[in-house]
């Protein structure tokens, strides 16, 4: 019998096998899934589920109160600019003096979730 996980990942990858070429999911010859994978134990889920409820309720706070500053990040070789469908209008531009974007730190699952608990 297939446990909630697996039931989930054989919904999305109706052939998965050792290895999905739909989702970053994969399994070692032990049958856990590898450290690449993209699953979540269901106490890590709730945790992250919470966070980003939190982060939704805190930026439509800030939204609201008019909070609306250009604010972009970089993260190793790429920022929220290449992605922003605002780009051309909004005026931020790095090489500029007084444009900073916020660098995100690299964290491992691990660190990144204890930070989400905070």
């Amino acid at each position: 019998m297939l446990h909630e996980g697996a039931k989930i990942i054989r919904r999305l990858d109706r052939d998965f096998g050792d290895k999905s070429l739909v989702i970053p999911v994969a399994r070692k010859k032990d049958g856990a899934y590898t450290s690449s994978s993209g699953v979540l134990r269901p106490e890590d889920f709730a945790i992250l589920s919470s966070y980003v409820n939190r982060k939704i309720m805190m930026m439509g706070q800030q939204i609201k109160a008019g909070d609306i500053a250009m604010n972009p990040y970089e993260y190793k070789d790429s920022n929220g600019c290449n992605y922003c469908a605002f780009k051309n209008v909004c005026g931020f531009d790095i090489r500029l003096p007084g444009f900073k974007a916020r660098k995100l730190p690299t964290l491992g699952r691990d660190e990144a979730l204890e930070r989400m608990k905070e």
